[in-house]
């Protein structure tokens, strides 16, 4: 049960990661030179580097308790300095709000869909870009 649960583990682990290289990738208007391989075609080349990225405190509640709750942090972050020209309070806010949430909405896409389809709970908060998985 517990080796089942930590390949999931490792998959989500390599999936974030992928997810993560796209977000940054597209972030910074490379071109794509080589195609980022599907998480089911690939694992990852060395899984201690995997599980290295994980906090031992989640591992350590996997363990025992055979589950744990975590949040994932993504590291696309919205481009806010174009609020500087903006006259008023309101419209400052409304475009860190507007910039906040579509750079969430684009980077945890993938991520999103991918719980989905693994029934995974989880809530995603827009302001600091990251998930919390359950």
């Amino acid at each position: 049960m517990f080796a089942n649960f930590r390949q999931k583990l490792i998959l989500l682990i390599l999936f974030i990661t992928i997810i993560m290289v796209v977000s940054l990738n597209r972030t910074l208007n490379l071109t794509a030179a080589a195609q980022v391989p599907a998480v089911q075609d690939e694992l990852p080349p060395n899984q201690n580097t995997a599980l290295a990225k994980i906090d031992p405190q989640v591992l350590k509640a996997a363990g025992t308790e055979g589950e744990a709750d975590f949040f994932i942090h993504l590291t696309a972050q919205a481009d806010l300095s174009p609020a500087y020209l903006l006259k008023s309070k309101a419209e400052k806010g409304q475009f860190v709000f507007d910039a906040l949430q579509a750079t969430a909405a684009s980077g945890q896409r993938d991520l999103r869909q991918y719980l989905d389809a693994q029934g995974v709970s989880y809530r995603p908060y827009y302001i600091s870009n990251k998930i919390l998985v359950r």
